[in-house]
């Protein structure tokens, strides 16, 4: 418990004299012991508290562990590992604010160059790591990426740690895609197997990232799954004991197993899954969202369990609720409903540091177009707010179906907003980086450009943020912050029936440069900057690494 000297003058306040008319009050206990009693509370509470009367505002304002507490929740973040020699609470504060003020001014600490050489044939941006696969084969009759045996990956440079990498020229394996977690030194590596026309069969290898060797938590070293037709594209993901892949054959197919038991939890392909399927995210370990392009277009929730002991078959996942968007004027259709989040990581992100961004939590955004020459939309939404659906114990015997008015208005924000990121991995927790925008200059070698990061963990009713009073280190860039919490309108009358309302709060944060970038990757403590085009046939080279 660390007190200030406020705190050791409450310790030392004489404590009245009950009679028989004095009732005792908090106000009469010690500052010590209103301490010891409102640490075991929830932030909330501590709030609450804090606004009851000026005893207990001072205590707390007082009390540098409280205050950690209550600052940790405003930024969704957990406590780091307590370990001798580790950062004391006082100093965790301190970092906390630091971290907070530069994410809102993009003041980073420093910026590094970091090689990566060779082609790009996949990608995957997680806890600290870039990892890229390549090949130098031609594409294959049927039109899709070749497939490649090489992987780098490449741990990325933090406030103190230099960049290190883990080549390998040949994992035993020709992968299609893959995906990692270095929290649990996972990775999972797709092979198809094409040397039967009629009958196709994925595989996913589950390897250690620090070996190549199999898992040692994984009961089988490959999962499979006999498909009927050859697969074209996919995309696979680890959250926690589970990987799941998203693929198209004719039409979409989704699988997921329990990584760690081998056992196949879902299979649904074609006609299985809601009409206008077009794309896949995991909510949690157990539920997930799948977008419609059917009608006006639709989020779909599902809920599934792990297989029931004996059980010989894939038990269908529960469909829990369908949220519809916006209704569309006769004629109109949605033509394209694709969904990015941040991954997950299933280890433990505290060991050894400070502090992390806390696993419950994160933002969807959702691109959508409604034509060849209409505009691109963007959609905004916390997964907290999904999962609470697709969770929840009202009504679990049928599925619940909701009019965009009746969940759209206040839970998201939605744009008519012409950006197309050509990079994936650019959301991380309540973040969202753009692209950058050139700035309109008269001078023709003028090459500033605008960095902008969306945040959509933001308090709007708070009037004073400590981190105010944190010290800017670098005053010399131009940069700038604002909370928007009014509601937007979208008018499009010949697109909708109606103005489209939304008003989830979010701030947002700019700063000018020299950006030249085709895209921003993000994650808790950096922003990545891509030099060349995603999937690049030449040269990858390096990308550029700001650290917060």
């Amino acid at each position: 418990m660390l007190l200030t000297y406020n705190t050791e003058r409450l310790l030392f306040k004489p404590v009245a004299t009950s009679s028989s008319s004095t009732r005792p009050s908090i106000h009469d206990l010690p500052a010590e012991l209103s301490i010891e009693i409102l640490r075991y509370l929830h932030y909330r509470d501590i709030l609450r508290c804090q606004s009851v009367c000026r005893f207990l505002r001072d205590v707390v304002n007082s009390c540098q562990e409280l205050r950690y507490i209550i600052e940790l929740a405003a930024d969704n973040l957990v406590d780091g590992s307590r370990t001798p020699g580790s950062p004391s609470t006082g100093e965790r504060l301190q970092l906390l604010l630091d971290r907070r003020r530069r994410w809102r001014q993009l003041d980073w600490t420093k910026k590094e160059v970091v090689p990566l050489p060779g082609k790009c044939q996949a990608y995957e941006f997680v806890g600290g790591t870039f990892s890229k696969s390549m090949s130098s084969a031609p594409a294959d009759p049927w039109g899709s990426s070749p497939a490649s045996k090489h992987l780098n990956v490449t741990w990325l440079p933090g406030r103190e740690a230099q960049h290190t990498a883990v080549i390998r020229e040949d994992l035993g394996v020709p992968m299609k895609d893959f995906a990692i977690d270095p929290s649990q030194d996972l990775i999972a590596l797709v092979e198809m197997d094409e040397h039967h026309i009629t009958s196709v069969k994925i595989k996913v290898h589950l390897r250690t990232i620090s070996t190549n060797a199999k898992h040692p938590s994984a009961a089988k070293a490959c999962l499979s799954a006999p498909i009927p037709f050859q697969v074209g594209t996919c995309f696979i993901q680890i959250v926690h004991d589970v990987v799941g892949m998203f693929f198209w054959l004719h039409g979409p197919g989704l699988i997921v197993w329990n990584w760690r038991t081998g056992e196949m939890l879902v299979l649904r392909t074609g006609f299985d899954l809601p009409p206008g399927t077009w794309d896949f995210a995991f909510l949690s370990p157990r539920a997930f969202l799948l977008t419609s392009t059917d009608g006006c277009g639709a989020i779909e929730l599902f809920t599934f369990r792990s297989r029931a002991a004996g059980a010989a078959d894939v038990a269908a996942p529960r469909h829990v609720a369908s949220l519809r968007l916006p209704e569309l004027v006769a004629g109109r259709d949605v033509r394209n409903f694709s969904t990015h989040g941040a991954p997950f990581l299933g280890g433990d992100v505290t060991r050894g540091v400070p502090f992390a961004a806390a696993q419950d939590d994160r933002i969807h955004v959702m691109s959508l177009t409604y034509g060849d020459r209409s505009p691109r939309f963007h959609l905004f939404l916390k997964n907290s707010f999904l999962l609470g659906l697709a969770t929840g114990e009202e009504d679990a015997r049928a599925k619940r179906v909701l009019a965009w008015e009746q969940w759209g208005p206040d839970n998201t924000r939605f744009f008519e907003h012409n950006v197309q990121f050509q990079w994936l991995r650019y959301v991380h927790g309540h973040r969202v980086v753009l692209p950058p925008v050139a700035l309109e200059s008269e001078d023709p070698e003028d090459t500033s450009s605008v960095m902008f990061v969306m945040d959509f963990q933001v308090h709007p009713k708070r009037t004073r943020d400590p981190c105010d009073d944190v010290p800017h280190a670098d005053p010399a860039h131009t940069w700038g912050y604002q909370v928007n919490a009014d509601a937007s309108q979208v008018a499009v009358p010949t697109l909708f029936t109606r103005t489209v309302t939304s008003r989830l709060p979010y701030a947002i944060s700019h700063r000018i440069g020299d950006f030249g970038y085709t895209g921003f990757m993000l994650d808790d403590a950096r922003i990545v900057g891509l030099k060349d085009s995603a999937f690049s046939e030449g040269e990858f080279n390096d990308i550029d690494v700001f650290t917060m």
